[in-house]
């Protein structure tokens, strides 16, 4: 059976470019296993992607939508500094 598809919303944007993002800096994706080869550039076209939308959306966001960027938008800025370590892909370790 198929995941539900999300309704149309600023959330569900905000977390569809947050995930290419996510990618991007090497995150594995929980139903791929293993992470992309890292693109930086790519990871900081979607950060750029996402402040542009902050940017266009000032003014018309709930306060639920606000914080919610503003937190994507925190982590995103952490992995891309390389202060956020990317999580191991599932059964790597010890």
């Amino acid at each position: 059976m198929a995941p539900a598809v999300p309704e149309p919303s600023l959330t569900a944007l905000v977390h569809l470019i947050a995930e290419q993002a996510l990618l991007a800096f090497g995150v594995a994706h929980p139903q791929m296993g293993r992470g992309a080869m890292p693109n930086p550039e790519a990871g900081r076209f979607y950060l750029a992607l996402l402040k542009e939308l902050k940017r266009k959306t000032e003014g018309n966001r709930t306060p639920e939508e606000s914080l919610q960027l503003d937190e994507v938008l925190e982590n995103l800025r952490m992995r891309d500094l390389g202060l956020v370590p990317a999580a191991p892909a599932r059964g790597a370790g010890a």
